[in-house]
């Protein structure tokens, strides 16, 4: 599984705009499968695109429920601010202890807000302790990376293999017309040299850097290989707000386009 999954929606009965007695309200119902899940739930969000509003004496305000068993279970309340914007709520604990999960959004003073909105639960995994780390510790190699905290440059003269600040401003590059939000973001890129050992992906690249450098040293019968080279390692979505051929807004994750950790390969 990804680092950060999104798991589609299946939309339930009910929803729409309803009122109470005394208060108009918009509801949103809808349910996540969370079976295909390959690893244990290591944290869950889910994000909800709203429409900018009016001024009001009172803001409008987002209630997040949890439904299953025939009861409804209130988890969050979040206020609207007037800019339209992604509003997000941490659902991990119900996420960890159901198969699915269900819940309700309801909307207070919205002004039909919500129109059109898709909910999205986005998902991270737990982290593994992966063996090539035990092999690194093991054979005493100081520079093998410990920690799953990306290695970013510090300044321009790093000549290590590392992650470098790259920002995409979608106006400028030209193309992306249809793209309403957002207008710009930080891609990063990956540079830098990969020394032997050093922030190494995985053992075949600890092997490769070995070699290439008793290669170099001249070792006998040692196979030429060349170094290993500073590439994404992990990649993550990006949420964006774009028309569509028929001229709607839709939210779409484009996958992929954020590098979130450098690594030798």
């Amino acid at each position: 599984m990804p680092l950060f999954t999104p798991v589609p929606a299946r939309w339930l009965s009910g929803g729409g705009v309803g009122s109470s007695s005394r208060r108009p309200q918009e509801v949103l119902r809808a349910s996540f499968s969370l079976e295909a899940a390959e690893q244990p739930v290591g944290g869950a969000a889910l994000r909800l695109w709203v429409r900018s509003g009016r001024r009001r004496r009172r803001p409008a305000s987002l209630a997040l429920y949890t439904v299953g068993g025939g009861r409804r279970h209130r988890l969050a309340v979040r206020p609207l601010p007037r800019a339209a914007g992604w509003v997000s709520f941490n659902v991990t604990d119900a996420a960890r202890r159901a198969s699915a999960l269900r819940v309700e959004l309801r909307c207070r003073r919205c002004g039909r807000r919500l129109s059109g909105a898709a909910p999205r639960l986005q998902l991270s995994r737990r982290r593994a302790r992966r063996v090539r780390r035990d092999t690194a510790d093991f054979l005493g190699q100081s520079e093998a990376v410990r920690s799953g905290s990306p290695v970013d440059c510090a300044n321009s003269h790093d000549k290590k293999c590392c992650r470098q600040k790259m920002e995409v401003n979608f106006k400028e590059l030209g193309g992306f017309e249809q793209i309403i939000a957002p207008a710009s973001f930080q891609a990063y890129h990956c540079r830098g040299g990969c020394p032997a050992s050093y922030n190494v992906a995985n053992d075949h690249a600890l092997l490769q850097g070995w070699i290439h450098e008793k290669h170099k040293q001249g070792v006998k019968n040692m196979p030429h290989a060349h170094a290993p080279c500073c590439a994404p390692s992990k990649l993550s979505a990006l949420p964006i707000a774009h028309y569509d051929a028929q001229g709607k807004v839709r939210i779409t994750y484009w996958e992929n386009v954020v590098v979130e950790e450098c690594r030798c390969s």
